[in-house]
């Protein structure tokens, strides 16, 4: 990664990689600042909720 590449990096909150295995296979990691993670979660929670208005999300888990 270059310096501009950390810099959007920072911004966003959270990085994601391509980790490569030794057979071959690759792997897509993403890793979250925790302020980050929390804010997607609440917004990805608002939003479910938002989209289905009177049912409880929590009811379906």
């Amino acid at each position: 990664m270059d310096e501009y590449d950390w810099a959007v990096q920072e911004c966003k909150g959270w990085l994601e990689v391509t980790v490569v295995r030794d057979g071959g296979s690759r792997q897509l990691v993403e890793v979250y600042y925790p302020a980050r993670l929390a804010q997607a979660v609440a917004d990805e929670l608002a939003r479910t909720v938002a989209s289905r208005p009177g049912t409880c999300w929590w009811s379906r888990v």
